[in-house]
């Protein structure tokens, strides 16, 4: 597992967060994992990239410097997550993004309370522009967020 702070350079992150943040088209889901059934959680995303097909009018310039600067090469998904506030600090529970032996890689576009965890004492903490990189095989999940009105991630699966 690494993590990379200040992933991307001031402008292209300010750039992304400014879109995310903005008036973007989301679209709703209403369980955050497969397994076991999720009964209470449900978040907003948006596919930039499935199945190396650029499906999103906002891949380039906004999402090509992430995938640039990560050398990305057979791409399964690239997707950005919006989780909205809870009053309780919900876990989504544990899950993979996919079986195949890939990279996984979670962009924070903001600090928050919201941790990624990967069980026992192995939690991370999502800040500005940081890029945390694993295998797929790593189980993991997160929290969702009280302190801040959204918790944005751009979420990558890749060779």
């Amino acid at each position: 597992m690494n993590i990379y702070n200040n992933f991307l350079d001031e402008k292209d992150f300010l750039r992304i967060k400014e879109i995310l943040f903005g008036e973007f088209p989301w679209y709703y889901r209403d369980q955050c994992v497969d397994k076991p059934h999720d009964q209470t959680g449900y978040y907003f995303t948006h596919s930039f990239v499935k199945d190396n097909k650029i499906n999103s009018d906002f891949y380039d310039p906004e999402i090509l410097p992430l995938v640039e600067k990560l050398k990305a090469k057979d791409i399964l998904e690239i997707r950005a997550n919006l989780m909205m506030r809870r009053n309780d600090k919900y876990f989504t529970g544990y899950h993979i993004d996919t079986p195949r032996k890939v990279n996984t890689a979670i962009y924070y576009l903001n600090e928050n309370n919201g941790n990624t965890s990967f069980g026992g004492d192995i939690e991370v903490t999502p800040k500005d522009n940081q890029m945390l990189i694993f295998p797929s095989q790593m189980h993991h999940g997160n929290f969702m967020a009280t302190d801040v009105k959204r918790r944005i991630v751009i979420n990558f699966n890749y060779l």
